[in-house]
């Protein structure tokens, strides 16, 4: 799945098609193959030969132990039927090599899906959604092509930086739909005071959410197979811990917030507090990101002069 700018449909394009169920013309099939992200890593088209309507899709034949993948946006209407012309079917098989890659034909008589894993028939299901959306969009068939496709990268993440804000609830579960739509397989969550952490309420903000809530959004994101791994600031980026009267005596510098003394006890136990709310709040997750990045001023309190050592001696500590 390499990466590609996204292709727009806008800016006063006019394309008009005959009928619904007539051939492309050539430049209507080029937008909806190239706005396909990410691109496939092998893509034959047959301009010459009919595709199907979306309309046209009546419904999944599945193989094997092939499901229906959670979290469809465009064929939610559509349900398991028998092996007709105008079947999705989806197939489960050792003959796709790659864990998450799937193979992808269309034809006038329906489309073929077929992957090793359910995460590859998911994955398969985003492309034809793209397609499907593309073509309904146009008034237009989705056009007959055959395709393998497979990641260059078993980790693909974003970072989502809550440190300002959050945003309302059905907004948060969308991103995760827009990730599952372009093959994303991960987040890393900065939360800072986005959690009402249980070991410390008073450092969870009032807009946060539970470690409930949280572990709601991850389950969902599971469902799309994405994982969610929690970054919580350490040492430096700890405004959201030391602004609180109760935890200045944490503070490396008394009159800033900033950075946190790596030679203070008290520190360790509230951050690793705050590290096991935050893994609780993100079941699934492999990974914890711990910060660590921009503590310029380590080594000036006492407890860390009286150590001897130097700034980067300490935060590597």
């Amino acid at each position: 799945m390499k990466n590609k700018k996204i292709k727009s449909f806008f800016g006063g394009i006019l394309l008009a098609v005959a009928s619904v169920y007539a051939q492309n013309p050539p430049e209507i099939t080029s937008l909806i193959m190239e706005g396909l992200l990410p691109e496939p890593q092998t893509l034959v088209s047959f301009p010459k030969q009919m595709g199907i309507h979306p309309n046209e899709i009546n419904g999944f034949y599945l193989k094997g132990k092939a499901e229906i993948p959670f979290g469809l946006s465009y064929f939610t209407d559509k349900s398991q039927v028998k092996e007709s012309k105008g079947s999705i079917l989806l197939e489960l098989t050792r003959k796709v090599t790659n864990v998450e890659g799937y193979e992808l034909n269309v034809t006038k008589d329906g489309v073929k899906l077929k992957a090793r894993t359910q995460k590859g028939l998911f994955y398969g299901m985003m492309t034809l959604e793209q397609m499907a959306k593309y073509a309904d969009e146009l008034n237009a068939e989705i056009p007959a092509c055959q395709m393998k496709d497979a990641p260059n990268s078993t980790y693909r993440a974003l970072h989502i930086d809550l440190k300002h804000h959050i945003d309302k609830k059905e907004y948060m579960y969308q991103i995760l739909d827009k990730m599952a739509s372009y093959k994303l397989n991960a987040a890393i969550v900065e939360f800072e005071d986005k959690i009402k952490y249980d070991s410390y309420p008073q450092i969870g903000a009032p807009q946060a959410w539970s470690i409930d809530e949280w572990k709601d959004w991850c389950e969902y994101a599971y469902k799309l197979h994405i994982e969610i791994s929690p970054l919580i600031q350490g040492i430096g980026h700890a405004d959201f811990i030391l602004k609180h009267e109760e935890m200045k005596t944490l503070r490396e510098n008394p009159k800033s917030d900033w950075v946190c003394c790596p030679s203070n006890e008290d520190y360790y136990r509230v951050q690793f507090g705050l590290y096991e709310d935050a893994i609780r709040a993100t079941p699934h997750g492999k990974y914890l990101h711990v910060g660590g990045d921009e503590v310029g001023t380590l080594g000036i309190c006492p407890l860390c002069k009286k150590r001897g050592l130097n700034a980067l001696e300490l935060q590597m500590d």
